[in-house]
């Protein structure tokens, strides 16, 4: 109960401060780095719960037990997980929430009144260890844009932040088109 305090306290008082979001306009994602045609990525239902929780739950740390909950409801309040599968196991997540004004975007020092409700938010995302590093994000990007594309006509900028201790991230998500946004302006 005590480390569930600390980490409640930590995240509140000081790691939510850490955050640097981006944006893109949906319509105008093109990855630049090459999209890795050997994966298969799906919109995960509830029916595909069981092995997420075989394949990536044995890998999570403190960090993802807050992903669990939006896991356990996918396909509800727009929550939405892509999964990325290679060799018959899923090896990453990317949590999406198809309004960003009913997301865990809410939450976080992020000025409200710049969301709209046209924007989608891209949550947490994970990788196992042993597959970071190989690209995954860009291809699972690719079919989340292409997804509300196709399904969500309306839907026109796509919200996420990155922790600062990600290592490369805020770098990444520039070269793969994300703009930074000044959060409290």
């Amino acid at each position: 109960m005590i480390k569930n305090i600390f980490l409640y306290m930590s995240y509140h008082l000081i790691e939510k401060w850490k955050f640097s979001y981006f944006e893109i306009q949906i319509h105008n994602f093109k990855s630049k780095i090459p999209i890795d045609r050997k994966l298969k990525i799906i919109n995960g239902t509830k029916k595909d719960i069981k092995k997420i929780e075989e394949d990536l739950f044995p890998f999570f740390t403190y960090k993802q037990q807050y992903d669990k909950r939006f896991i356990y409801n996918l396909g509800e309040k727009g929550i939405n997980c892509f999964l990325a599968e290679k060799n018959g196991k899923f090896v990453h997540y990317f949590m999406v929430f198809s309004n960003a004004n009913q997301s865990p975007l809410m939450k976080t020092p992020f000025n409200k009144r710049r969301i709209k409700d046209n924007d989608i938010y891209i949550g947490n995302a994970f990788t196992v260890p042993f597959e970071r590093g190989s690209l995954i994000l860009p291809s699972v990007l690719n079919e989340i844009f292409k997804y509300f594309k196709n399904n969500f006509k309306l839907k026109k900028r796509a919200i996420l932040l990155v922790h600062e201790d990600t290592l490369g991230a805020v770098k990444f998500f520039s070269i793969l088109g994300f703009n930074k946004i000044k959060t409290f302006k």
